[in-house]
């Protein structure tokens, strides 16, 4: 794309010189630059991008996003000028990908614990019903029925990576995404997911997490909302948050004042138009709702049909499946998954509500798609049944540990011992 048309599009920079040069990637790493990419500089926590323009221009750089260019820049290649540069990136990429979260529907799941297991989870139930599906997770990427292990195991990569992703996606046939969504590429601190529009938005729950980085569990939550509060809008998060739209925490409440949470009597499935999901068992509920103003469908473990519209009941756990009811606004249907753990019915609850509201499918037909669901590497796998049974999870939370452990040491006569690593770095 010519750097003058490219220009065009974008309102977070300025195009200073260089409008004929050809871009045709972009990157803020200076080591991946190749020729004809975009190089974006930007402030470091320990280093200043700055330093690695020179670097950028000799690997054949022919673009570069700053805030501080030089006094003569070179006019072979394009000054992007910003004030923004995390904003302003993601901008570009968005533009330079040609927009591909509206050539692909785009789900995103956030929460503190099973957002890895949500997004496989529903991957796998849109392609066991017909519908191609990519999928973009700390785990593995999935684009055009191809899967690989994510090599980087970052949750939510930068925005040129996200951006490169779902135009590869949607290049490749893809007609929905999914995305996990942490609060780090939520937050406009990094603004790794300031232009995505999604489709359909997941909170799987909320606890005690990166305070490192959010600094408080409030700020926390508010940059996790931030997956809700430009959904349907048809306007980039970026452009609701930096223009002062929900830019203070939202005063916890229950939505329509003071009416309390019930099943919608008749609900129009699929919506044909952006929703939310929710999970009614969490504290959080009330907030989250709050912060969208597009329909939602929520979904309990343990409060059922009161206040929930997917639900489950009678569940029966074994140390190798789970047996449940599972009931929807599409109907109620006995069903097993071959994955161990009540926890994990949640996050199953969860991708069968956005199934629900995505697509037009039979509960029957979502019950025989939750039987093949298999667990996501590294998430409950049994790696050794004799002498001793050896389980490897990513429990690493306070929340994970109490749903997992308990159910070990129902399923455990004899002793149980966790090992537990930790990364580092983390807040307590």
């Amino acid at each position: 794309m010519h750097a003058s048309r490219l220009a065009v599009l974008l309102t977070r920079s300025r195009l200073l010189a260089g409008d004929q040069a050809q871009i045709i990637d972009v990157t803020n790493d200076s080591r991946a630059v190749r020729p004809g990419w975009l190089y974006a500089a930007l402030p470091g926590a320990r280093v200043d991008g700055h330093r690695f323009i020179p670097d950028a221009i000799a690997a054949g750089a022919t673009g570069i996003l700053c805030e501080h260019p030089p006094e003569t820049p070179d006019p072979g290649v394009a000054w992007f000028v910003t004030d923004e540069p995390r904003v302003a990136l993601s901008e570009l990429s968005d533009a330079l990908f040609e927009h591909p979260s509206r050539d692909v529907q785009v789900v995103g799941v956030t929460g503190t614990d099973g957002k890895t297991s949500t997004v496989s989870f529903v991957h796998q139930l849109l392609r066991a019903l017909g519908h191609r599906s990519g999928y973009l997770s700390s785990a593995a990427i999935a684009i055009g029925g191809d899967e690989r292990s994510n090599p980087e195991h970052q949750s939510t990569p930068e925005a040129p990576e996200v951006h490169r992703a779902l135009r590869t996606m949607a290049d490749a046939g893809d007609r929905y995404a999914v995305i996990e969504s942490t609060s780090h590429g939520l937050s406009m601190k990094t603004a790794r997911l300031a232009h995505v529009r999604y489709a359909a938005s997941v909170l799987t729950n909320m606890a005690h997490e990166h305070l490192e980085f959010h600094g408080t569990f409030e700020q926390y939550r508010f940059d996790k909302a931030n997956l809700f509060r430009a959904l349907g809008t048809g306007r980039p998060l970026a452009d609701i948050v930096t223009a002062g739209e929900q830019s203070a925490p939202v005063t916890p409440g229950r939505p329509h004042g003071a009416q309390p949470r019930r099943v919608q009597p008749a609900l129009t499935l699929p919506f044909g138009e952006a929703f939310g999901v929710l999970n009614a068992d969490d504290p959080v509920y009330d907030y989250f709702r709050s912060a969208t103003a597009a329909p939602t469908l929520s979904y309990s473990l343990r409060s059922g049909g009161a206040i929930a519209n997917v639900y489950a009941s009678e569940i029966d756990p074994s140390p190798a499946s789970t047996s449940f009811v599972l009931h929807t606004p599409i109907g109620s249907s006995r069903c097993t998954m071959p994955i161990p753990g009540p926890f994990n019915v949640a996050n199953v609850l969860a991708a069968s509500a956005v199934i629900a509201g995505l697509v037009a499918v039979r509960v029957e037909d979502l019950v025989d798609a939750i039987a093949s669901l298999r667990p996501v590497r590294g998430r409950m796998n049994v790696v050794l049944t004799t002498p001793f049974t050896v389980v490897v999870d990513f429990a690493h939370t306070p929340g994970s540990f109490d749903a997992v452990l308990p159910f070990f040491r129902e399923h455990t006569p004899g002793r149980l011992i966790v090992l537990f690593g930790s990364a580092g770095e983390r807040d307590p």
